[in-house]
């Protein structure tokens, strides 16, 4: 079967984390059901595509949403399916993958060969495995149509002098596509950051998040809040290049992120379980991540947070009373060497003190005049001006703000800044958790 090694990844984490028996990555169309990677088929299975009438692809893309099914037996639609009596199929979850606009384009499908309940945790992990596969198709369009475009702009070029004047249109007109491939590159990296804020209880969250001087290229910072059984997770981290590459890997930490917090309770073992993930990913085609997660669970009036950091700013405590703390930074950046190496510190958050965490690309603005850096001194300085009831977002924006004004208008890296404020008069440990849906 010839799988695509980009999708090997995914369906090896879906195995690995839920157990079952076969994980399948499908592309689909009318006619015909393309497997881009599959995990644990037997060796009598061997197609590379299968006509979709015969895939369990076809449930997912028609309906546009999962489906889960605890017994095969039980549901006619697949019990009598070929696939079902291949592959031994007593349960099955599929997951729709989707394409640059949205519209599904194809599935994650789980099998086992025995009866099993669905759990909530798992139908969660696989949905981000899902939604990761996504952003790994429409980054692989976005690359194409740039390479098309750039391969047509080269070729008009070389059109003779008594074509020159219809092949510089058709140069300008793929310029174009190329920029619109780019600006679509752009739009995906953007899309992997929040568009607003979960409700938490007990917790008041800002953040700001602000392109680099050059404009159109992808970077690769990344933020996420999420819920995880404890409590909340907080990452923030930031991808080594720019362009495609680096947007491809920013969809890959953050959606492996989101379903390893909700697994695994030790922040140290989550980005050491991500380092393995790129490590294995890239191979030697290296990239790096470097990164701060942070989970806040409730406890008495308040919370308790613990900051795992590898290669990243682990952040400061804004007091309540105005005392800005540095956090322990250390550990070494993700993705170079098999074992991570992570720095980890816990701290109290009272209600009215403040988690501020923050990409480099803040503490690396420069004047410029003289270069000088914003670093970590002028983020404390920032934090000192604030008012001692200054809210979550107003947190965020006098960083972002204050970095801008130091480097004159002009930071070249993305910027980003992420806090969370404990909640005066509210009581962490009685509140339910809400989610609201955000991307």
């Amino acid at each position: 079967m010839a799988a695509v090694p980009a999708f090997d990844r995914l369906t090896a984490m879906a195995v690995d984390l839920t157990g079952v028996a076969v994980a399948v990555v499908t592309l689909a169309d009318e006619h015909r059901a393309r497997l881009l990677s599959a995990r644990g088929m037997p060796p009598t299975f061997s197609p590379d595509e299968v006509p979709v009438g015969d895939s369990f692809c076809q449930f997912v893309v028609a309906r546009g949403a999962e489906w889960i099914v605890d017994d095969v037996e039980a549901e006619p639609l697949l019990r009598d399916l070929p696939t079902t009596k291949e592959l031994e199929a007593a349960s099955w979850a599929g997951f729709p993958v989707r394409g640059p606009d949205g519209e599904v384009v194809g599935s994650l499908c789980l099998v086992d060969r025995a009866n099993r309940r669905w759990t909530p945790e798992h139908i969660t992990l696989l949905r981000h495995i899902a939604e990761a596969a996504s952003s790994e198709i429409a980054l692989r369009l976005a690359l194409w149509e740039a390479a098309e475009a750039r391969g047509l702009a080269e070729a008009h070029a070389r059109e003779s002098d008594a074509h020159a004047s219809a092949a510089r249109r058709e140069t300008r007109r793929a310029q174009q596509r190329a920029e619109e491939a780019a600006d679509l590159a752009r739009t995906l990296q953007e899309s992997l950051l929040p568009t607003s804020m979960p409700r938490t209880p007990g917790l008041d969250l800002g953040s700001r998040y602000r392109a680099g001087a050059g404009g159109s290229e992808v970077l690769g910072d990344f933020y996420d809040v999420f819920p995880i059984p404890s409590g909340w997770g907080l990452v923030l981290g930031d991808v080594c290049g720019k362009g495609v590459t680096a947007a491809r890997t920013t969809a890959l930490a953050r959606s492996t992120v989101r379903a390893l917090g909700h697994a695994e309770e030790d922040p140290q073992a989550v980005l050491g379980a991500l380092n393995e993930v790129l490590v294995e990913w890239f191979g030697d085609r290296r990239s790096f991540v470097t990164a701060v997660y942070a989970t806040l669970r409730p406890r008495g009036d308040g919370f308790v947070a613990t900051v795992a950091s590898a290669g990243h700013p682990a952040g400061f405590v804004l007091g309540r009373a105005g005392m800005v703390t540095a956090l322990q930074d250390g550990g070494r950046v993700l993705g170079l060497l098999p074992e991570a190496k992570v720095a980890v510190e816990s701290v109290d958050l009272a209600p009215g003190d403040s988690l501020v965490l923050f990409t480099d690309g803040v503490t690396e603005s420069r004047r410029q005049s003289d270069r000088v850096q914003f670093d970590e001194d002028g983020v404390a300085t920032a934090l000192r001006s604030l008012a001692a009831d200054s809210s979550a977002d107003s947190v965020a924006e006098a960083v972002s703000a204050a970095a801008l004004r130091h480097a004159e208008g002009l930071v070249q890296d993305d910027t980003a800044v992420l806090v969370a404020r404990a909640l005066a008069g509210t009581c962490a440990g009685d509140r339910p958790l809400e989610v609201a849906q955000h991307s």
